[in-house]
């Protein structure tokens, strides 16, 4: 019995979607020829504060894969959490789900700082 039958004429295969969890095995190549061992807080920090002219950003993370950023940038003015969480994604680019296994962030604009 299906949950959801489908509409007369709609014969379209399921979607499939890949994990974003997916890892990198250790030294393999990622993003810009960087391999998994070359990530850092102090290079997750740069590809964000380059990707975002004029923010600043201080990350953690000791293992390599997994990082908390805060990220505070006027550029996060007047949008929600989840188009703050995807700018500050957008410059990291391939690495999200692959040498970057997950990233926590908090997104602030200066003024949300401030308190």
């Amino acid at each position: 019995m299906r949950l959801f039958p489908q509409k007369p004429g709609n014969s379209q295969k399921p979607r499939t979607y890949r994990s974003a969890a997916i890892q990198e095995p250790s030294g393999s190549t990622g993003t810009a020829g960087r391999t998994s061992r070359d990530l850092d807080a102090n290079t997750i920090r740069n590809l964000i504060e380059q990707g975002l002219p004029g923010a600043r950003a201080a990350v953690q993370g000791d293992d390599g894969v997994h990082f908390e950023a805060t990220v505070v940038s006027e550029a996060f003015r007047g949008k929600l959490p989840l188009a703050r969480h995807r700018m500050v994604y957008a410059t990291l680019g391939e690495l999200m789900g692959g040498a970057i296994h997950a990233l926590a962030l908090r997104t602030l604009t200066p003024e949300e700082e401030r308190v």
